[in-house]
């Protein structure tokens, strides 16, 4: 694994962190579209870091990262609303919470202020998992009762 260099320390760079399975479906075409293309992102962001393609590259990958995550959350919360489901404040809550976080890190790395690392690479890597697992497949059943594929 390549050994990417941030301020005074070394890191060592994994070459994979998420990969999509069948385990991560919600049974919705384009919602499971979307969570490929959001590991994808992420990837991607990955290995730029680990080939150390440089600040412009990966200012790019982040900002596209920040905006699909915006429209594959307008995607979910259109649903909520146009189905009623129950539990859209919660979830809608934690999308707003990892958009404010993530908009916060972009601001910090475009100034200068942080660099990307496994840190980084890692909470969004466990925190597209974990949200997928342990919040999106818990409306898998009630959209599929509703018709929705």
């Amino acid at each position: 694994m390549p050994l990417i260099k941030f301020g005074n320390k070394q890191e060592t760079v994994s070459n994979s962190l998420l990969q999509w399975d069948s385990s991560y479906s919600v049974g919705i075409t384009e919602i499971d579209q979307q969570h490929q293309m959001l590991i994808s992102m992420i990837t991607e962001l990955n290995n730029s870091v680990a080939q150390a393609n440089g600040r412009e590259s990966q200012e790019k990958i982040l900002n596209g990262l920040t905006s699909y995550s915006k429209e594959h959350f307008a995607t979910e919360e259109r649903l909520f609303d146009r189905y009623a489901y129950p539990w859209s404040v919660t979830h809608k809550a934690e999308h707003a919470a990892f958009t404010q976080k993530v908009t916060q890190f972009v601001q910090d790395y475009k100034a200068g202020k942080t660099g990307i690392n496994n840190q980084i690479l890692a909470y969004l890597s466990d925190w597209l998992k974990n949200h997928i697992i342990s919040k999106d497949k818990t409306y898998s059943y009630f959209f599929a009762m509703k018709g929705v594929k």
